[in-house]
This record gives structure tokens, C-alpha cells and sequence, in this order.
């Protein structure tokens, strides 16, 4: 239960309230950044029928062995929103909700993008052909999306929890979140290792980007037990390395 709480009632809290398990600092997460890339020669000359990361992960190969498109699936994707208007993506969002800093849901509000981001991930997971080429590996799956980060603004962890459990309740088939924020503790915090665990219990992986820092780096959520984690490579199999300068506010 998020709580704005001055320091001395966070003193005496654990004094009023009984049975509290634990108590979590409300983080605040940064949109993920996105290059520009120069396209690669071979997917260019090469790779006609989609990108080169579906060929990288042989999309195309489980596709026409199994036939196996996404067709009847539904993805949680929690991120900055989505832009229901691009070509790809036209009609593959089912659900949609936006939160604010306190895990609040909003009212009466329409799908938007706050970054560019949450569409380039929508794209990744449901992305047609409408370039002429595919673009997500499940292009027949659709989206419950949920806006948990606010643009520059970035997000909670109060949002990103209660985007989950409203994932949960759309009764998604996997959850997808690309966010979180580097972690140089020897254990991971404990913040979403119940929620990610429900989600497991209920027969719902959740796939999480362990960030984009470098080897020997991991980031949170990204590197909870119960969590599924994801990182980046280049095309020489390389783990990609993003600095980012220090942010004087921090």
C-alpha cells in the first residue's frame, strides 16, 4: 500500500500499524533510453522477410514449423504506453490503463505514448509487416498495456506494482517489463519478489530487462529470483554497454 509519509510518521509506523512485513522506499525508475542505429549490411542486403533480431532468434523457424504466430495470446507489456495509431501496431491493443506515482489508476484516459519506447517494445512483441518487413515475434498476439512511466518523468515502483496486478486481472499470458533501474547490492531488494512470485503461481512468467549497463552488471527487477531476465547482444553476440551520464539531481 503506497503511503506519502513524513520522516517522523515513518518512525512511527511500525508502532500504529500492526503485522507490517516489510517497508519499501517508492524508487523512482527512468524511462530507458533509445539509440539511433545505423542498419546493418546484413539486414539490409539479406534478411527480406523480417529484421534482423526475429532472424537472430529464429522467430521465422518457429513460425513455420509450429505455425505458431501469437495468434490467441494476450502480453502484458508495462511501459511508457503506446501509440495505438501506428501501422504495426493498429488494433492489437485489447486493454489499457494508465497509472500515476502512487499506483493510482486514471480515469477516462486514452492510449498515448509518453516516450517513444513503450512503442518500439510493442513493436518487438506484436509488430507487423507494415514496412514490408516483420517487425515483433508474436504478430498475431495482442496487448493489455499499461502506462507505468511518465516520459522524462519516469516512473515507480508503485506504478510498475500496480500495472502487474492489473495485468494479472486482465488474465495475461506473460507480462513484459523493459525498465527498471541498476542494482550494486550483493542481494537484490525484495520489492516485487511477491508480486513477480503470484504471478508465477497464477502461470504467468514475467519477462524482465535486466538492464543495458555493461557484463557483470544486473538491474532491478530484472535480477529478482522469480523473474525472468533479458539483456541485450549485438550482432557479434556481444552484451551491449550504455553509458549514461551521472544525473546532477541524484
Amino acid at each position: 500500500m503506497p503511503l506519502c509519509l513524513e520522516r517522523e510518521e515513518l518512525k512511527r509506523l511500525p508502532d500504529e500499524v500492526g503485522n507490517i512485513k516489510a517497508i519499501h522506499r517508492n524508487r523512482r525508475l527512468s524511462t530507458p533510453p533509445l539509440l539511433e542505429t545505423r542498419p546493418l549490411r546484413l539486414e539490409t542486403d539479406d534478411l527480406l522477410a523480417c529484421t534482423w533480431g526475429l532472424e537472430r532468434v529464429k522467430a521465422p523457424s518457429v513460425w513455420g514449423t509450429y505455425g505458431a504466430r501469437g495468434k490467441g495470446s494476450l502480453i502484458g507489456l508495462l511501459d511508457t504506453g503506446v501509440d495505438t495509431a501506428h501501422p504495426d501496431l493498429r488494433g492489437k491493443v485489447r486493454f489499457w490503463a494508465e497509472f500515476d506515482s502512487l499506483g493510482k489508476q486514471k480515469r477516462h484516459v486514452k492510449p498515448r505514448d509518453s516516450d517513444e519506447h513503450g512503442t518500439h517494445c510493442a513493436g518487438t512483441l506484436v509488430g507487423g509487416s507494415s514496412s514490408g518487413r516483420f517487425i515483433g515475434v508474436a504478430p498475431e498476439a495482442r496487448l493489455a498495456a499499461a502506462l507505468v512511466l511518465d516520459g522524462e518523468n519516469g516512473g515507480t515502483d508503485a506504478q510498475v506494482l500496480a500495472g502487474i496486478q492489473w495485468a494479472v486481472e486482465r488474465h495475461v499470458d506473460v507480462i513484459s517489463l523493459s525498465l527498471g533501474g541498476m542494482w550494486m547490492e550483493l542481494e537484490a531488494p525484495p520489492t516485487y519478489t511477491e508480486a513477480i512470485y503470484t504471478c508465477c503461481e497464477a502461470g504467468i512468467p514475467v519477462v524482465v530487462a535486466i538492464g543495458n549497463e555493461g557484463q557483470q552488471t544486473t538491474g532491478s527487477p530484472g535480477n529478482d529470483l522469480f523473474a525472468l531476465s533479458v539483456g541485450a547482444l549485438d550482432q557479434n553476440d556481444r552484451v551491449c554497454w550504455l553509458f549514461r551520464r551521472p544525473d546532477p539531481n541524484h
